[in-house]
């Protein structure tokens, strides 16, 4: 408000200024209008960048942290997978890669999807932040057989870095208002850090999904949209994966996801709060492909199973808050699902976090990605 103030001073000063001076007849300045373009361009900016000065020292919604997220999906059922082939070899240099299907309905199988993600987001003014993810996959088949033979892979994956932009933040107008709301857009990179390429020595083939890489920069499009009344929070969120080929023509099918959640912050005094919390996630996942031929399960086509689908999750959740730390947890359960061709069925996901709040700002937040991915 200060910055305000001095600003609103400003203006009188020269306002009575300009005043005394047309009564004695003195002209300090020719009119406004009599400027030149670039003149009034430069006063227009000033001006705004001013006004916009005064209103980041107003944003409450202003804070960093840095969060370390572990999450697990569990899937069951006939043991089913698929490979592909690397033939990129002195025998058949120039032949297509082609996928190899295992399934065995007398087996079951247990799948467990680990990822443990290290993120960060820091504010480079009020509208505008940027954010960091470093996940770490750890993937595991049991196999119930007389062998109980188990296959794992793991290691870090592929890293996502980005930016959000504040279209809407009523925080900027009316900060001691009970009714808040505002709205994010954002876009991400996903970078091929992760390993990828990790071919079986013996049978030269690899799973492309139990990678904990993609091998591809892939991109991502976010939107976010907040309403708070008092202690009461809506929160709805959005997002587009655009995927790409990697090296071997695998490509991850384009996913949307969609999230809406509510929950209630309950202080239990100054420095304590709990936010137990309810949402409901939608995942609508393409079919992946390999040489441009879709995954879709079509047995015609010699495809006996299929990738991509939708699923609907439904969650329960509580975060507890000490000052600026925050620990969170999750529990989903798949409330439908629509897979495309033959796929395991998920039995559960479960979300744990930790957050230390720093910089500006300690408001408490428990949203999670819109239909969070495990990839």
């Amino acid at each position: 408000m200060t910055n305000f103030k001095s600003l609103m001073y400003f203006m009188k000063s020269h306002a009575k200024t300009a005043v005394f001076y047309r009564r004695v007849g003195f002209k300090p300045y020719p009119a406004i209008k009599n400027r030149p373009f670039q003149y009034k361009v430069f006063t227009s900016i000033l001006c705004l960048f001013l006004l916009q000065y005064t209103a980041y020292a107003q944003n409450d919604l202003e804070y960093n942290y840095l969060k370390i997220t572990t999450q697990s999906i569990e899937r069951e059922g006939i043991l089913r997978y698929m490979n592909f082939h690397d033939h990129n070899s002195v025998l058949a240099p120039n032949a297509p890669y082609h996928e190899h299907y295992y399934r065995d309905p007398l087996t079951n199988s247990v799948e467990t999807y680990n990822l443990t993600t290290l993120s960060a987001q820091w504010y480079l003014n009020s509208r505008t932040l940027a954010y960091l993810y470093v996940p770490y996959h750890s993937n595991e088949r049991q196999i119930e057989n007389s062998l109980n033979d188990v296959v794992k892979k793991s290691g870090i994956g592929d890293v996502v870095m980005g930016g959000k932009y504040y279209l809407y933040n009523s925080a900027l107008y009316r900060q001691e208002s009970s009714f808040k709301q505002y709205l994010l857009f954002g876009v991400g990179i996903k970078l091929p850090s992760g390993s990828y390429k990790d071919f079986d020595d013996q049978t030269s083939e690899i799973e492309p999904t139990f990678q904990p890489g993609s091998g591809t920069m892939d991109f991502l499009l976010t939107g976010d949209y907040q309403l708070q009344y008092h202690h009461l929070v809506l929160q709805a969120a959005a997002n587009y994966h655009i995927n790409r080929k990697n090296e071997y023509t695998y490509r991850f099918g384009n996913q949307m996801g969609l999230s809406i959640e509510a929950m209630y912050e309950w202080a239990l005094n100054s420095a304590i709060g709990m936010v137990p919390n309810v949402a409901l996630q939608y995942i609508d996942s393409q079919s992946n492909e390999l040489n441009g031929k879709i995954l879709d399960g079509n047995p015609i086509a010699s495809r006996p199973l299929g990738t991509g689908g939708q699923v609907l999750w439904g969650s329960v959740g509580m975060a507890v808050k000490v000052n600026r730390t925050q620990l969170q947890f999750d529990y989903f359960l798949p409330l439908s699902e629509n897979f495309i061709g033959e796929q395991l069925p998920h039995n559960y996901r479960w979300e744990m976090g930790l957050r230390w709040d720093f910089g500006k700002g300690n408001k408490l937040e428990t949203s999670h990605e819109a239909g969070a991915s495990i990839r």
